[in-house]
């Protein structure tokens, strides 16, 4: 009875260890019309590379667009601005579907180009590709419309089953403001969108872009138990066997 009891509790110690490694929780994300249950270890985990000359809204922060919470505010991405962002406690693999969650705020919904990279290193960067938002009937910081850019890593060349540790996203102006003339579908009196190419004029200022919130990885790959966590799991067995051998003697 006391060898069975031991078995048991060593047993159970194991399962314990192991279900630390790759239980977490839910956070979903999005509304009526899109939305996913992301473990919360999906979204990216650190900036490695930046150049903004955009803005920070509603209290958005670098530290905000790692967190997968929409409600926190985001940056907006003019032209040529871009952050580059890593995956430390997961990869995200080309699955079936998206793999890619990039959320972003406004009306309409803006588009966004997109790198990605299999290295933490900032090196190895795929070619640039520009994907549109929708609507995902949810709301972001300030009741800004909640969208999503979904991207899969199909696009990029990577086979199935590949893995990346590196998103870069950049942004692209919506809104210019042009020399206080009257603009078509632009944000007042002096506005132009970038679909008139009158923007490209020198007197023209850029005042609105991609609104970046959050990323999040919807194929995410099981993460390798720690070595620490390793070690206590071979402890347990091999005491396992230990007192396995001493019952029998």
């Amino acid at each position: 009875m006391k060898r069975k009891v031991l078995v048991a509790v060593f047993l159970v110690s194991a399962v314990i260890l192991l279900g630390s490694v790759s239980k977490a929780g839910a956070i979903l994300i999005g509304g009526d019309k899109w939305s996913h249950d992301f473990d919360d270890t999906a979204f990216v985990d650190e900036i490695i590379d930046k150049e903004v000359n955009g803005f920070y809204w509603e209290g958005g922060s670098d530290a905000g667009l790692l967190n997968g919470d929409v409600g926190d505010g985001g940056v907006a991405l003019l032209d040529d601005d871009y952050i580059s962002f890593i995956f430390t406690d997961n990869t995200v693999f080309n699955g079936a579907g998206a793999d890619l969650a990039v959320f972003e705020a406004g009306l309409p919904a803006e588009d966004l180009i997109v790198s990605v990279s299999p290295f933490d290193d900032n090196t190895g960067w795929t070619t640039t590709l520009k994907y549109d938002s929708t609507y995902t009937g949810a709301e972001a910081a300030g009741g800004y419309n909640l969208n999503v850019a979904l991207i899969d890593l199909s696009d990029f060349g990577f086979a199935e089953g590949d893995s990346i540790s590196a998103v870069k996203i950049f942004g692209i102006t919506s809104v210019y403001k042009c020399c206080g003339r009257g603009g078509k579908g632009g944000m007042g009196g002096g506005s132009k969108t970038v679909k008139d190419p009158s923007y490209k004029k020198k007197c023209c200022k850029s005042i609105g872009g991609t609104d970046l919130v959050a990323i999040g990885s919807l194929n995410t790959e099981v993460p390798v138990p720690e070595p620490g966590t390793l070690l206590l799991i071979g402890t347990g067995l091999v005491g396992l066997g230990l007192m396995n051998r001493k019952l029998k003697g």
